[in-house]
C-alpha cells in the first residue's frame, strides 16, 4: 500500500485537492480549483482514454450545452475550442405522427445551444486542465474506500492500493458516485432515488438526402407516452436517443419481442431511410436504464463537496445535467472567490444549500418537460409555461434559476411542492 504525504499550504487554502471522476465535470473541476490555488489530483477509474480511446460507444451521447454551461467554459478559457468542436443549434424542430415539421427559431442572436459528444467534451476539457501547474491525472484509478475523519481516500490501482490524503475532496464520479455511496453509508447523508419506467437506447442518423434534416436544430418526434429526439453532429450525422417505457406496447420489450426496425417503422417512418442500420444495437442490446437521485445535502464539513450526477441525477429530459453540473463548479468558484483563509467550511455550506435547492429545482423541471413532451396528442405543441414561451427556451435563454422558473412559469394548481418552490 502507497502513502502519499502531503504537500504544504498554499497562500488561500490548503493545497491539496482530489477530485474523483475524470469525466467532464471532473475535468472543470480540475481546472477551477488550480484557479484557486490547489494542487489537484484527478483520480480516474478508466484507463486512459487519451491512450486506449473510450470503449463505450455503444452508450456516448451527445450533450446539449447552453449559455448556462457555456459561462463556465468561458471562467477556464476554453470557450472558443468547445466552438469550434461543437455545433451550435439556433432552432428546435419537432416532427409530428402525421409527418408535419413545425420549427421554432430562437428569437435573439445570443440564443444557441450547442451540440457536442460527450467523449469530445470529455477530451477538451481534460487538455484543458492538464495544461494548468499542479493539475495531475490518474487514470485505472478507482475509489475504494474514504475516512471521512481522517480525509483519506484509499485507491486501487494496478500497483495495488495507495492511501492519498486530502483537503479537499470533490466527488465528480457521476450518477453511481462512489464518495456518495460512502457518505451514505456513514451516515453524513440521505438519497431519494427513483428508478424511471423509461429507458433509452442511442441510435446514429445519416441523412439520405443532404440537408433533410437541419444541422442547426435538436429534432424531437415526441409521441405519446415516449419520444426520440437528435442532436447534430460536426461530420454531418445525428446523434438520436430513443426513449420508450420497459413494458407495454411500444416499448422495449416490444423490441425485444419483434425488433427495433419494426417499432420505428410504425412509429417513426420517416427516420426509416436515415438511421444507420448496420451500427445501430442488436435488439438484444439491453437499454440503459434513467435514474433520478437526490441528496439532503451536498457537502460534508469543510472537506468534501459533491458535484454534477453525483450531486443530483436527473432525468435528460431537459437536457440539464451537463449545464446544472457546470453551474455547481461556477458556484463552487464564487463561493471560493468570496471566502477568507480558513473559511472552507462556510464556503462549502453555502454551496452545498445553493446547489441542492437548485439541483432538485432542476429535476423537477425535467420530469415535467418529459410529461409536456409525451403529452396525449403528441402533436409537438405542449402546454406553454405562464411566460408563454416553451419550457426549454425558458430554461436556457431568460437568465432565470431553476427555481425562479418554478416560482414563476410552473407554480400551477399546487403543482410545485413549496419546500422546491420557496427554497426552504
Amino acid at each position: 500500500m502507497t502513502i502519499y504525504s502531503t504537500p504544504g499550504s498554499a497562500d488561500r487554502f490548503p493545497a491539496r485537492a482530489i477530485v474523483v471522476g475524470g469525466g467532464p465535470v471532473g475535468c472543470l473541476a480540475a481546472a477551477m480549483l488550480a484557479r484557486h490555488g490547489f494542487e489537484v489530483d484527478v483520480c480516474e477509474r478508466r484507463p486512459s482514454f487519451l491512450q486506449h480511446g473510450f470503449g463505450d460507444e455503444g452508450r456516448t451521447i451527445n450533450l446539449s450545452v447552453s449559455p448556462r454551461g457555456m459561462r463556465a467554459l468561458a471562467k477556464v478559457g476554453c470557450r472558443q475550442d468547445f466552438a469550434d468542436a461543437a455545433m451550435p443549434m439556433d432552432r428546435r424542430v419537432v416532427h409530428t405522427r402525421d409527418r408535419q415539421v413545425l420549427i421554432t427559431r430562437y428569437e435573439q442572436p445570443g440564443w444557441r445551444n450547442h451540440s457536442i459528444a460527450r467523449n469530445e467534451l470529455n477530451l477538451l476539457l481534460l487538455r484543458n486542465a492538464q495544461r494548468r501547474p499542479g493539475v495531475r491525472v490518474h487514470f485505472s484509478t478507482a475509489c475504494a474506500s474514504i475516512d471521512f475523519d481522517r480525509r483519506e481516500a484509499v485507491f486501487a490501482t494496478s500497483a495495488g492500493e495507495q492511501v492519498r490524503p486530502y483537503h479537499l475532496l470533490v466527488a465528480a464520479d457521476g450518477a453511481h458516485s462512489q464518495v456518495r455511496a460512502a457518505m451514505l453509508d456513514s451516515g453524513l447523508l440521505t438519497c431519494q432515488q427513483t428508478t424511471l419506467d423509461a429507458r433509452y437506447r442511442e441510435l446514429t442518423l445519416r441523412p439520405a438526402e443532404p440537408g433533410r434534416l437541419s444541422r442547426s436544430a435538436i429534432h424531437v418526434w415526441p409521441r405519446e407516452g415516449f419520444f426520440l429526439c437528435a442532436l447534430p453532429n460536426v461530420d454531418g450525422t445525428f446523434r438520436a436517443t430513443l426513449v420508450l417505457p420497459a413494458e407495454g406496447q411500444a416499448s422495449f420489450e416490444e423490441i425485444r419481442r419483434t425488433g427495433l426496425r419494426n417499432l420505428v417503422r410504425r412509429h417513426f417512418g420517416d427516420t426509416v431511410p436515415d438511421i444507420d442500420w448496420h451500427t445501430a444495437q442488436s435488439r438484444d442490446a439491453p437499454p440503459a436504464r434513467m435514474e433520478q437521485i437526490l441528496s439532503s445535502t451536498l457537502h460534508y464539513r469543510n472537506s468534501v463537496v459533491l458535484a454534477g450526477d453525483a450531486a443530483h441525477t436527473m432525468a435528460p429530459f431537459l437536457g440539464q445535467g451537463i449545464n446544472a453540473g457546470f453551474e455547481d463548479l461556477i458556484t463552487l468558484d464564487n463561493v471560493l472567490a468570496r471566502a477568507h483563509p480558513g473559511g472552507l467550511g462556510a464556503a462549502l455550506s453555502e454551496y452545498s444549500r445553493e446547489r441542492k435547492a437548485q439541483g432538485d429545482a432542476a429535476a423537477m423541471l425535467s420530469m415535467t418537460n418529459y410529461r409536456e413532451l409525451t403529452a396525449q396528442t403528441g402533436d409537438g405543441r405542449p402546454p406553454a409555461p405562464v411566460s408563454g414561451l416553451p419550457l426549454p427556451i425558458v430554461i436556457n435563454f431568460l437568465g432565470l434559476s431553476y427555481q425562479e422558473v418554478l416560482r414563476q412559469h410552473l407554480t400551477i394548481d399546487g403543482l410545485v411542492p413549496s419546500s422546491i418552490a420557496t427554497g426552504s
